[in-house]
């Protein structure tokens, strides 16, 4: 009897100690959420690039635990929680690479608390407003971008002083970034620091050298750094061997050098 072939077995994703992963649903561009029973959470997973490990994200937290996940149809999920038993809808069109019709989503409802939180730190007294910025990992990284682009600019003639401060971030730092598909960039749009690895994805290696290109073309000050043989999801680690460990202290050199760091 010949031997059983053997399972080529890879670590794509780690999530912190003692979570119970309960369901996943693979998207079609290969990404994944996965529900975490005893977090009460759902997480996404951006998609594996060959065999290389990635950095999950935390989508949504519930109320209640939560348990199975089921896509209906393309990027329309549904999760059952129990303790509370319940079925929450997830419509997750336009976000990341999915082809469905772009609306009040998830991702843009998650842009919209993060100018939301920008206005209230520029009215904060303890806050230089000029020096306010946003920055994302992989699917983070997709919403540091939006923010970027899709703020509220103010209106410095209303009463309210929430209404006069706006949304805009003065500057944007994208780490292997999910490149949003309507990028709507303008000579307005923060100057920015970018990084990846040229072993990630071609819509974000490729991509992010392109998102470069066109930020220079409208004269943001921009600045990229591409690494050599690393791949996506390294992050913040001791581990990292050089060069890539670095590029922490290029992200304060660069702010140094852009005056974000002024006493």
């Amino acid at each position: 009897m010949a031997p059983a072939a053997r399972a080529n077995l890879t670590t794509i994703a780690s999530f912190p100690q003692h979570f119970f992963l309960e369901n996943l649903a693979v998207r079609a561009d290969g990404s994944i959420l996965v529900t975490v029973l005893n977090h009460k959470q759902l997480w996404y997973v951006p998609a594996p690039d060959a065999g290389q490990p990635v950095t999950p994200a935390l989508v949504h937290t519930f109320d209640h635990f939560a348990m199975g996940i089921v896509e209906t149809e393309p990027d329309i999920f549904y999760v059952s929680t129990v303790n509370k038993a319940t079925l929450e809808r997830f419509d997750m069109r336009g976000c990341g690479a999915s082809e469905g019709e772009h609306g009040r989503i998830i991702c843009l409802e998650q842009v919209e608390d993060t100018g939301n939180a920008l206005t209230y730190l520029s009215r904060h007294p303890a806050v230089d407003p000029a020096r306010i910025g946003v920055m994302g990992f992989s699917a983070g990284g997709e919403l540091a971008a939006l923010a970027s682009t899709r703020y509220d600019a103010g209106s410095p003639s209303a009463e309210d002083p929430v209404e006069r401060a706006g949304s805009r971030p003065d500057f944007q730092a994208l780490l292997y970034p999910a490149i949003p598909h309507d990028p709507r960039l303008t000579a307005e749009t923060p100057r920015a620091f970018l990084a990846c690895g040229g072993n990630d994805r071609p819509d974000i290696s490729q991509g992010l050298a392109e998102l470069y290109l066109a930020l220079s073309r409208l004269h943001v000050s921009t600045e990229l750094h591409i690494y050599a043989g690393v791949g996506h999801g390294f992050g913040i680690r001791r581990t990292n061997p050089l060069p890539i460990s670095d590029w922490p202290s290029l992200f304060l050199e660069w702010m140094n050098a852009q005056g974000l760091l002024k006493g």
